[in-house]
């Protein structure tokens, strides 16, 4: 039977190969002489609207600026979200919904858990995959950098025995794929939450050990080992909450350990660039004295250069800490019968002077909108929302009652930071929004003390201005 040629069908699959090719590999199939294949990436912008419309009728909606976390753009994020909510009771029995917060937490850890409590072979086979990927020091050293940092990417070589043996199992059930990444044969999971919660539990298991003879040490292992692993900040958050629910606390050294991993932002002088594209292939550029070059892997450059005139692309490195630290501040933490010792706000309060926002590049949506305050740094627009973790923690410690709140708002404005009161200035916002009590306290601190102050330094500083963010590489 004809079926005309308006007829159009899409199949869906994480390993193709078999579908498009014969046994032996050397031939197509039926169909795959007729396909045109198309590699999913993260969501676009335009997709993500279309999403949060869907989610919405379902009445899960998303707080303000959360357009602009990249995090939320993995279509298997926004689904565990959407999975831990409708599998509550009580989403079919009330007009009330979820608001999800501008930067992903981690609850999406907490789901993830329930969820596949009772999937003991998967975790045991995803839980020696992610021993080997957090052992793996050459990892980072190697092609896979670029795709580390954008997914759950592991290494055949660094893998154990036990790893192999379980290999098999877990590719016959769907759960990793395997192929040729550039030079290296890996692995990736295909359940990314899964896996994402038993390589935090595997970096726990190695800070324990490090922390036992230096916490200090093991704080910075922490957060130089994520460094540019997909969701690090997540992850490393984990696993510290996971070592403090095994050993009933942990060292404050591990948080110093993070905090001495202090951020820094460079111009791209003098690098070997890789950026993927948006059809996921991967271009070369050389930089140098402000000229770039298209080059291969090795550094050999061809062709003319291109000036890259007074908007220089900036680096930041050594971000990955502070982000950690940032995830873990939305714990309420408090010595044993000490609330007035908040370590989250001790947190809050020093890494909210970073003289620039605390993200991981946007490739897929806005530019998000800065505040340029020439030598104070650079502080997002307030109207955007909380979208940095550090900022969206410090509204919900302020949205809590807490009797020491009005106090460290009176330290941050004797602190005259301006970076800090932009953050504090967002995250009241937000705790305004969010109604309830403290609402009402919000709108008056900002009116009061907040906002004034922030006008007062701005007209002591040099001239302000408001642009889009420049292209970062991470």
């Amino acid at each position: 039977m004809d079926l005309g040629p308006k007829l159009k069908v899409i199949l869906t699959a994480d390993q193709c190969e078999g579908l498009l090719r014969t046994s032996n590999g050397r031939a197509h199939t039926a169909i795959g002489t007729q396909v045109t294949k198309i590699e999913l990436g993260p969501l676009g912008l335009k997709e993500f609207r279309f999403a949060q419309d869907k989610l919405a009728q379902a009445r899960i909606w998303f707080s303000e600026g959360a357009e602009y976390c990249e995090d939320y753009r993995a279509p298997w994020v926004l689904r565990a979200l959407y999975d831990n909510v409708i599998r509550d009771p009580r989403s079919t029995n009330s007009d009330k919904g979820v608001l999800l917060p501008s930067a992903l937490g981690l609850r999406l850890v907490d789901t993830t858990r329930e969820f596949y409590a009772d999937q003991s072979e998967l975790l045991r086979g995803y839980r020696v995959l992610a021993r080997d990927a957090i052992a793996d020091d050459q990892s980072r050293a190697t092609d896979l950098a670029l795709a580390q940092a954008n997914a759950f990417v592991v290494r055949r070589d660094a893998l154990s025995p036990e790893a192999r043996e379980q290999l098999a199992a877990l590719q016959s059930a769907g759960h990793v794929r395997a192929y040729r990444q550039s030079r290296e044969d890996v692995v990736l999971p295909t359940i990314p939450t899964a896996f994402m919660v038993e390589l935090a539990d595997a970096a726990a298991t190695i800070l324990e050990d490090l922390a036992n003879d230096d916490a200090k040490a093991a704080g910075q292992w922490l957060g130089r080992r994520l460094e540019g692993v997909y969701l690090g900040d997540l992850i490393g958050a984990q696993a510290i909450r996971t070592l403090a629910e095994k050993t009933g606390g942990f060292s404050e050294g591990i948080v110093h350990g993070l905090f001495s991993i202090e951020p820094r932002e460079d111009l791209v002088e003098e690098r070997l660039i890789a950026f993927a594209t948006p059809d996921g292939s991967i271009i070369h550029l050389k930089t140098k004295d402000g000229k770039a070059w298209l080059s291969d892997r090795f550094g050999y450059v061809s062709g003319k250069p291109v000036d890259m005139g007074a908007e220089r692309s900036q680096m930041m490195s050594d971000v990955t800490g502070w982000m950690i630290l940032g995830q873990l501040a939305r714990i309420p933490t408090a010595r044993v019968d000490d609330d007035a010792h908040r370590l989250d706000a001790a947190i809050l309060f020093a890494i909210g002077q970073c003289p620039f926002p605390l993200l991981r590049a946007n490739d897929h949506g806005l530019g998000h909108l800065e505040h340029d305050l020439g030598p104070h740094g650079r502080v997002l627009c307030t109207e955007q929302g909380a979208i940095e973790a550090a900022t969206q923690a410090m509204a919900e410690m302020l949205s809590r009652p807490w009797d020491d709140a009005d106090d460290f708002v009176s330290a941050a404005i004797e602190e005259k930071s301006l970076p800090l009161l932009h953050r504090l200035i967002i995250a009241l916002r937000v705790v305004h929004k969010y109604g309830g009590v403290r609402a009402e306290w919000a709108k008056e601190i900002i009116r009061v003390k907040v906002a004034p102050e922030i006008r007062d330094l701005l007209a002591a500083s040099e001239s302000v201005t408001e642009q889009p963010a420049s292209q970062r590489t991470v």
